[in-house]
């Protein structure tokens, strides 16, 4: 039988009719949709901040090119609704609760989804969800207290990916969650549109004036009183019965004040006729109401349908709550220009870090208090201007939603997790550089995959680092603009191929914090690792989270730790450090050098001569050698110093001033060196001043050519230098100490060849190449 069908009952038809054939005609088949299907499944559209986030992120998407969106409700609401928009099913009702999922998944199938964002769904629906076979995200959308049954025991077979609507939930399902990757995602709500010009501001603001006059004739409040509001559905989360005392303690404390204004409370919200805690907590709300004598001054509206048209209509918006995920009402009394008093429970102290306007008292603060800091509050809000912050927009929060869709769409088609991907800065001359070349090309002998992206370099000019790679058949990928903006937009080529083939571990090997910030949080389930070259990685952290960007939600070297597999340092007396600021797994893997066959031979020399290669930059110190050298001069024999290394970057000035204070001194500048092996064959002692120093290359390489090595005693450097055994260790600073090593070993060739001779079996023993790379295997699970 035909029946004529308008296209939405047609869609809902396809999607719920069980008597409905679908048949394939190719004359009908105009192109591919290869947008991405996103569906949303949330139990209800009942009037809630969940369902209401659901809703505001449909209607982003819906208007999103690369995106074909679906919102699911599992049942009919059991308070008053929002109304369904378009591309959303409501479930017919079904014989027993644990049918709506399956009949939600049948309609998944039929519209081929790629991806779920499940809302406000306990742990058995979830697992239900997963017969569809496709990557599943939960926003968890409430302190602990209010999650649902089984959230605290989620697996990664449960869910691919756990969204805390704040910090705070985002800490309390880590400690929960496991395995499972959670990242933290602020609520946001439509912003008021922007700047307005003189003429349409004027119109607004006596548009809510004429909005205040009405909503006070309606509840007979007077014009000059002062209007606290509450919105919040009646739970007993919400505290709603400890306001009354907080209202009858505020008009007490402006009659000792002499202030002769009236002081009324609005509450806007309704129970739930479902919910016997509800019905409860509305009879706590009616007795306190009743106890403090405050009938007359509270006015219970209901459900509101434009929460932000009241919310300018009042003075503050006051919250008690016990616990909060993070408030949609607190940012929409910020959108409306007004402050906030609330409990500092939830996302609560992270809005007010973001707002001035936002005040926050423990969870046990007394009536008296929260009355004293709302006058405060009033008393100072007039001439504030009181705005919603971006990042709790609906914009910014999409936006956040929207980058990790593509990775989880492509976790059940993408390769099988090999290899290591190492990030760094660039691959120009320096010790971090040297080691990563040398780890990536071992490790890619050793026959596990490995590439390199490279931050601060020109795709048209390589670097000799970069070449080496290439030669060597490593890919490097450049992202140019990552030097200049740490942005998402720059990472894009690297997202792409994460995307494509994802590694067993990436490796953040000496990079900007700003950039290692931004893909820790942007690639959730991947095994990241923050390798260290020694003190310098942790004050970098230092600067960063002294001014951290306000659109990340990583406040700390803790909060950055929590996202990594581990770290990585250099030395062992760095263990320490870096556990307690990143507290996560540490792991001590020294740099590795190869043994080179042929070991400098000491005798006596009419000429010894010292040497360094060393960047010519500040960080070297090398004025401090020449220092030594011409307080070591009158005591020693026949001597050179053969200073290794061309200028670092805008170092130029600094290096000719060197050249100017070795005036008179038996200095030979060689330059940029590409034998370091045949310099240091031709030294008889290798001299090192170098602050900040991790785990140095340059004394390796001649610790295992067999030379003595006299240094500062810095970083890691005691860990290879052991004083008096293969070289001597001075206080940093103390050149005379520098100079008096430097004459002991100049005047006894013995000694020179002893400690020689310990120095090749240390190396041997303690530095070798191999030795560091299976070191990475081993903690990078490679």
């Amino acid at each position: 039988m035909q029946r004529r069908l308008t296209p939405d009952k047609l869609w809902r038809e396809l999607c719920f009719g069980d008597d409905v054939r679908l048949a394939v005609w190719s004359g009908l088949n105009i192109g591919m949709d290869e947008r991405l299907r996103v569906a949303q499944v949330i139990t209800s559209l009942q009037r809630g901040g969940a369902e209401r986030l659901a809703l505001d992120l449909h209607s982003e998407w819906l208007a999103d090119t690369e995106l074909s969106p679906l919102l699911l409700s599992l049942a009919a609401p059991g308070r008053t609704a929002f109304p369904v928009p378009d591309r959303c099913l409501v479930l017919p009702p079904q014989p027993a609760r644990c049918e709506r999922v399956p009949a939600a998944v049948k309609v998944m199938e039929r519209y081929c989804v790629d991806l779920v964002h499940c809302h406000l769904l306990d742990q058995s629906e979830l697992r239900q969800l997963a017969t569809l076979g496709v990557p599943r995200m939960l926003t968890v959308h409430n302190a602990r207290q209010g999650w649902t049954s089984g959230t605290e025991s989620l697996t990664s077979e449960d869910v691919s990916l756990l969204i805390g609507c704040s910090m705070a939930v985002t800490e309390e399902l880590r400690q929960c969650a496991g395995r499972v990757p959670v990242r933290t995602i602020w609520n946001g709500i439509r912003e008021s549109g922007g700047a307005l010009s003189w003429e349409a501001a004027g119109e607004r603001n006596a548009r809510e004036q004429a909005g205040r006059q009405k909503l006070r004739r309606e509840l007979a409040i007077p014009p000059d009183a002062i209007v606290l509001v509450a919105v919040a559905n009646i739970r007993p989360q919400k505290r709603l019965e400890r306001l009354p005392a907080v209202l009858g303690a505020l008009q007490a404390l402006l009659k000792q004040e002499a202030e002769n204004r009236p002081v009324h409370l609005i509450l806007a919200g309704e129970r739930s006729s479902q919910h016997e805690q509800s019905m409860q907590a509305e009879a706590l709300l009616d007795s306190a109401i009743t106890e403090y004598a405050v009938a007359e001054c509270v006015h219970r509206i209901g459900s509101v349908e434009d929460t932000r048209a009241l919310l300018s209509c009042c003075d503050a918006l006051v919250s008690v709550s016990d616990y909060e995920g993070l408030s949609l009402v607190h940012l929409e009394a910020l959108a409306a220009g007004i402050p906030v008093i609330a409990t500092a429970v939830g996302g609560t102290p992270e809005i007010a870090a973001a707002s001035p306007a936002v005040e926050v008292l423990p969870p046990e603060v007394t009536a008296a208090e929260f009355a004293e800091t709302v006058w405060r509050v009033l008393k100072k809000s007039g001439g504030m201007a009181i705005r919603l912050p971006e990042v709790f927009s609906l914009r910014a929060m999409s936006e956040r939603y929207r980058q990790f869709f593509p990775r989880l769409a492509g976790c059940d088609v993408r390769q099988a997790c090999r290899g290591l991907l190492l990030v760094i800065n660039n691959l120009s001359t320096g010790g971090a550089q040297t080691s990563a070349r040398r780890l990536l090309k071992e490790l890619r002998r050793c026959g596990v995959p490995v590439r390199a992206v490279v931050l601060q370099e020109v795709p048209e000019y390589p670097t000799p680092g970069r070449l080496d790679l290439l030669a060597a058949g490593i890919p490097v990928i450049v992202l140019p603009l990552a030097g200049r903006t740490a942005s998402l937009a720059a990472m894009h080529p690297l997202l792409l191929e994460l995307d494509r083939e994802q590694p067993a571990a990436v490796a953040f090997w000496n990079v900007m914090p700003a950039v290692k910030m931004l893909l820790a949080d942007a690639l959730p389930g991947i095994h990241m690792f923050d390798v260290s070259p020694g003190e310098m990685n942790f004050e970098s952290l230092e600067r960063y989270f002294a001014r951290p960007r306000a659109d990340l939600p990583i406040r700390s070297s803790r909060d950055y730790g929590r996202l990594l597999a581990g770290a990585v340092v250099k030395y062992r007396r760095q263990r320490a450090v870096a556990a307690a600021q990143l507290q996560t797994e540490v792991h001590v893997i020294p740099n590795g050098v190869d043994l080179p066959a042929r070991v400098r031979e000491h005798g006596p020399r009419e000429r010894v001569i010292f040497g360094t290669s060393a960047r010519i930059s500040p960080q070297k110190k090398l004025e401090q050698l020449l220092g030594a050298l011409r307080l070591a001069l009158p005591g020693l024999p026949g001597c050179e110093l053969w200073i290794a290394g061309a200028p670092d970057r805008d170092c130029e000035a600094y290096a000719q001033d060197l050249r100017r204070l070795a005036a008179g001194l038996p200095v030979i500048w060689l330059g940029e060196v590409q034998d370091i092996g045949s310099f240091l064959q031709q030294l008889d002692v290798f001299v090192m001043i170098s602050h900040p120093a991790g785990c140095p290359n340059a004394s390796l390489e001649a610790l295992a050519a067999g030379l003595p090595v006299i240094a500062t005693d810095y970083g890691g450097v005691h860990e290879q230098v052991l004083d008096g055994v293969n070289g001597k260790l001075v206080p940093d600073g103390a050149e005379s100490e520098f100079a008096s090593a430097m004459i002991l070993l100049a005047q006894d060739a013995a000694l020179r060849s002893e400690w020689g001779r310990n120095a090749r079996t240390h190396a041997e023993a303690h530095f070798r190449m191999d030795r560091m790379v299976a070191g990475y295997v081993e903690a990078l699970g490679l």
